[in-house]
């Protein structure tokens, strides 16, 4: 769908005007609003894109840490007990889980024997990588691994959710976002992976 067709959708589902929706972060809060409260941004079935079987390997190691490759995802919450956030409607298990809070991720991580990755760790660790799924190109979170991996092995550095890191900083930006935003000390479509 051509982004010119989502501002008109989510211009149609919030009220708010298309020319204020060009404020990449009104944009953002309002993808928020729809996509946490279980609305299709779409109004139908959004893209089911899959990683490719060579990506199937839960974790890689860089600069001596053992990071999760991907975001964690609703099934991955749902494994570790963990109490989830508000799950979209009909969220798929293997898609990023969004709306995360910094609180809950770090406790999550310690729970696994990990921590959240530092900021400078990030950065190394998704330089020079795609810009991955921003910009409504989905019209939400796809799965992991669609979009090249960065030269650590690292998926979705860029787009898909952002990611909290150790210094409570959210990275990465989301599938609403610009590509390559700079970090925020608040977001609302977050995520998280674990380093080990």
């Amino acid at each position: 769908m051509p982004l010119t067709d989502w501002l008109s959708h989510i211009t149609r589902a919030t009220g708010i005007e298309a020319s204020a929706l060009e404020d990449p972060v009104v944009l953002e809060d309002a993808v928020a609003d729809l996509w946490l409260s279980g609305a299709l941004l779409n109004g139908a079935d959004l893209c089911a894109l899959a990683a490719p079987p060579t990506l199937a390997e839960p974790c890689v190691r860089f600069c001596g840490l053992l990071w999760s490759r991907c975001l964690a995802s609703w099934g991955d919450l749902t494994s570790w007990g963990a109490d989830l956030p508000r799950e979209p409607g009909g969220a798929d298990p293997a898609a990023p889980a969004i709306g995360v809070p910094l609180s809950l991720a770090r406790e999550i991580a310690h729970t696994q024997g990990g921590r959240l990755p530092r900021l400078a760790e990030w950065e190394a660790a998704v330089v020079a990588s795609a810009p991955g799924n921003h910009g409504l190109k989905w019209g939400g979170p796809s799965a992991a691994g669609v979009f090249p991996a960065a030269r650590s092995g690292i998926l979705d550095g860029w787009g898909n959710a952002w990611e909290w890191t150790e210094e409570g900083v959210a990275v990465g930006g989301s599938f609403a976002s610009p590509p390559h935003p700079a970090p925020v000390t608040s977001a609302r479509l977050t995520s998280f992976r674990i380093v080990r």
